[in-house]
């Protein structure tokens, strides 16, 4: 995603579709216990998401342009 102003580019961000665990932050227990409930479902407890970033990226993922005065009028 691009958000321009003008001729500049002001904010970017990549976004990526996913299949998510839903207890993806939920505590260890927790995981552990779904992931021995997923041997027989393995989409038990999953849902579709946009996140910003990919599989393949690390750090901010979010470019903001830094702001500028405005012009005197």
């Amino acid at each position: 995603m691009f958000v321009r102003k003008d001729d500049e580019v002001v904010a970017a961000a990549p976004f990526t579709t996913v299949l998510m665990k839903d207890d993806t932050f939920m505590s260890a227990a927790v995981s552990a216990a779904l992931e021995r409930e997923r041997v027989a479902d393995p989409y038990l407890f999953t849902s579709r998401a946009v996140v910003m970033g990919t599989m393949a990226s690390e750090g901010e993922h979010m470019f903001l342009a830094p702001a500028r005065a405005a012009p005197p009028r």
